[in-house]
């Protein structure tokens, strides 16, 4: 659909052709709130929605935006976080122009991490700026494994408890200057990322639950040493930290930086 009339769209949406899981597709310049009513009144967990419009009405908001299946969105500026933190069981979300910060992007990991259910099985990220850029911010607080192949990048994360709700219990994230792409990627077989020639599997679910495991000594030993610095319990938790670090060195683990490192070779 290009350049309809309200009228145009309203009976292009109403033919019977339009059955449950086909993609509405829109194209063009620009689209008006009508326009944009009717084709969110169609949000729904059967319908997918690709708008290739470079510019949508200021300060236009529908609840509806984010309940499609699939969705794309070439004018994502007036987009909220908390909309993207609300989706679940998504399969493609792609958004364009995003106007979400950093810290904004490691609320959707946490979210992503700690939610008692999948939200997406791919997230795409475009920004006209370089947000996308500020790794540090991005995986503040979060437990992430590093992965290197050909001199480029890709960041994994894991669930942070084990649910029969959660199928897709690994998140990879993929990041230049002004783009990130999310998969949510199950552990029962080998996956194939499609940026990179690695294979991730169990062995990195295992040690991102290591990982997990390690952060929440951690953290209990910064607790127990405000409350009591004697308390026994402290030298066994750093013991239980060494011996899972020496299990980390013997999978192949760096952890000489600051984001632990698995190199693919």
């Amino acid at each position: 659909m290009d350049k309809l009339d309200p009228l145009s769209m309203q009976q292009v949406l109403a033919v019977p052709h339009l059955m449950p899981r086909q993609g509405i597709i829109v194209r063009g310049a620009e689209i008006d709130t009508e326009q944009l009513d009717l084709i969110m009144e169609e949000g729904s967990d059967d319908r997918d929605i690709f708008l290739y419009v470079k510019k949508i009405p200021d300060n236009y908001y529908h609840e509806n935006a984010f309940k499609f299946l699939s969705f794309y969105y070439t004018d994502s500026r007036l987009m909220k976080i908390e909309s993207l933190l609300s989706i679940r069981n998504r399969i493609y979300v792609g958004l364009n122009n995003c106007p979400f910060t950093p810290e904004d992007i490691n609320r959707l990991i946490k979210q992503w991490i700690n939610g008692d259910c999948d939200m997406f099985e791919q997230l795409e990220l475009k920004y006209t700026g370089s947000k996308a850029d500020t790794k540090v911010t991005f995986f503040d607080g979060l437990v992430t494994l590093e992965m290197h192949h050909g001199g480029r990048f890709l960041f994994l994360f894991s669930i942070a408890e084990s649910s029969t709700l959660r199928k897709l219990k690994i998140l990879s994230l993929y990041c230049t200057k002004n783009w990130m792409k999310f998969l949510a990627i199950p552990i029962k077989e080998k996956y194939i990322h499609p940026k990179m020639p690695v294979v991730i599997g169990k062995v990195e679910y295992q040690i991102l639950q290591m990982l997990n495991s390690k952060k929440k000594f951690q953290d209990e030993i910064v607790e127990k040493r405000e409350s009591n610095p004697r308390d026994p319990n402290i030298f066994e938790m750093e013991e239980n930290i060494r011996e899972i670090d020496g299990q980390l060195i013997r999978k192949g683990v760096d952890l000489d930086s600051k984001i632990p490192i698995l190199r693919q070779f």
